[in-house]
């Protein structure tokens, strides 16, 4: 993982750029061959998979500049105020969102790629 919260973002989105650039072009040439309407189930989960690692990437970034970290010292816990505490509550929010998205990011990529599998055998 990167050092600095921008390192991470400029590190995330160059990944996120290339893996729907991936998608894009796998489906590009699928729409070429097929068109829209012959679309098999690999193609349909490859689509499945966007908006769920766009999530990942936008909760990622969230939680890494400081919004959202469960983790707390006790001293932490004695100094917290009423906006602390709201930002507290947000950034566990976010946790519990990248969690949930990395989720369905990796089941979805694996159903794509197992549709992909079968195709192959």
């Amino acid at each position: 993982m990167s050092s600095s919260p921008t390192a991470f973002r400029t590190e995330t989105w160059t990944l996120y750029a290339l893996g729907i650039s991936a998608i894009a072009l796998r489906l590009t040439g699928r729409f070429h061959q097929r068109h829209l309407r012959k679309f098999q189930w690999d193609d349909w989960s490859a689509v499945i998979c966007v908006p769920f690692y766009t999530l990942l990437v936008v909760s990622l970034n969230k939680v890494s500049s400081g919004e959202g970290s469960n983790f707390m010292t006790a001293e932490e816990k004695a100094a917290l105020t009423p906006e602390t505490r709201a930002q507290r509550v947000i950034g566990s929010i976010w946790v519990l969102v990248s969690e949930e998205a990395m989720v369905l990011t990796v089941w979805s990529c694996k159903l794509s790629m197992l549709f992909l599998y079968r195709i192959l055998l």
